[in-house]
């Protein structure tokens, strides 16, 4: 079905128009599913045609694509926002702390100081202080916001070098000590087998902190965007991958789950580059957030559902899913955005269905992950697209078949 680009802004709400009623996520064993297959949601393709060719004209037809796509962005973005889990908490702790002690508490930062200050006595060296471990934090992220070529930069007082904030808050080489004799993990908390198995096993700990803490503090409301996020890295690790399409070539990818205005990362995961642990990528994201095992484990266990266990499908629908059990949308509606890796029909309908179909998924896609039902559909679609007038669309319902 042909549609004209100043009618597309009005496909949203005719989507939304169905009924937004939002089954609750249960948790029972023994609980049937008897939800519609995604094609009761679609309509039918020539139902769909005569909806958009009733719908009002809006705007002038001639609206360049630049502005009819901004103005489509816009009323996207005008409905995503943050929702603050336990707000009064939040906002008390968020008068006496940083931002840091806010997703760092205060615990966790006396027991890395205290790890610290262990291999500090066991070299000779004095104990690092609180404000001082506080200074030391503060320093490690505003050197990651500016980054220059070695650390010793920072300190320098030739032209175009140094900071002074920087020289003034610590002296370089307390700083480099401290730096030298970092421990994210409790002493012989890890096994040998350990080590060769998780390559990432020394900050294990310090990631699941951040994990827990991001997803209890806040979750994105109306639009997300589900992509990767790298961070470089020099050291010789398995954990570390190479894409050279990427600006960090070298770097460990995790997956992100972020809010489309607020930019904040709700959920977080590391590609499991290198790691050869028997539980696969989704039994260990649900190792912590054990809320999300049960209904998982259901949704991939039907029949209408083709995502495998333990394949990154399976921890991606993990991660949009948190989202809803976190807090459902006030508007019975998200919409995860995806690049054309992630952008799969089969994906869209386990997060669907994990979902009780409160989260759609949207974005560009590639063919040969449309499922052999569609791709032939998807192909014509193409070539018919590059014959009609520039900025126009057509709409494709996705082909869903009956298991047996």
């Amino acid at each position: 079905t042909r549609i004209s680009p100043h009618r597309l802004m009005d496909l949203e709400a005719l989507l939304n128009a169905a009924d937004n009623d939002i089954g609750d996520w249960e948790v029972d064993a023994d609980t049937d599913h008897d939800e519609a297959p995604l094609s009761a949601h679609l309509n039918d393709e020539e139902e769909m045609a005569d909806a958009i060719d009733d719908l009002p004209a809006t705007g002038d037809q001639s609206v360049s694509d630049g502005r009819m796509q901004n103005a489509y962005v816009s009323r996207i973005a005008d409905k995503s926002g943050l929702h603050i889990v336990h707000e009064g908490q939040h906002t008390q702790n968020d008068r006496k702390l940083t931002s840091s002690g806010l997703f760092f508490s205060a615990t966790y930062r006396d027991t890395l100081r205290g790890w610290r200050n262990a291999r500090l006595l066991q070299i000779g060296k004095a104990e690092v202080t609180v404000a001082e471990f506080e200074a030391f934090m503060g320093l490690e992220v505003a050197m990651g916001i500016l980054p220059l070529t070695e650390i010793k930069d920072f300190w320098s007082k030739k032209n175009f070098l140094g900071q002074k904030d920087v020289a003034e808050t610590m002296p370089r080489n307390r700083f480099e000590c401290l730096r030298a004799n970092i421990q994210l993990h409790a002493p012989n908390s890890a096994t040998e087998s350990y080590k060769l198995m998780n390559p990432l096993w020394h900050s294990r700990d310090l990631l699941r902190h951040i994990q827990g803490q991001f997803a209890e503090i806040a979750v994105p409301t109306g639009a997300a965007s589900f992509d990767e996020s790298t961070v470089r890295a020099k050291a010789r690790s398995l954990a570390r991958t190479y894409m050279p399409s990427k600006p960090g070539k070298y770097g460990i990818r995790f997956y992100a789950v972020m809010g489309w205005d607020s930019l904040y990362i709700h959920t977080i995961n590391d590609n499991g580059s290198g790691n050869t642990e028997p539980r696969n990528p989704a039994e260990r994201f649900c190792g912590m957030f054990h809320e999300l095992r049960r209904p998982l484990a259901r949704t991939l266990a039907r029949e209408d559902i083709s995502v495998k266990r333990d394949s990154a499908s399976a921890l991606w629908v993990a991660m949009i899913g948190r989202m809803t059990l976190t807090h459902q949308s006030p508007t019975g509606r998200r919409l995860i955005v995806c690049n054309n890796y992630y952008t799969r029909h089969e994906l869209a309908k386990a997060v669907l269905a994990f979902t009780d179909g409160e989260v759609r998924m949207v974005g560009t896609c590639k063919v040969n992950q449309m499922g052999k039902w569609n791709e032939s559909e998807i192909a014509l679609s193409v070539e018919r697209v590059k014959l009609i007038e520039r900025g126009s669309w057509e709409l494709i319902a996705a082909v869903d078949i009956k298991h047996d």
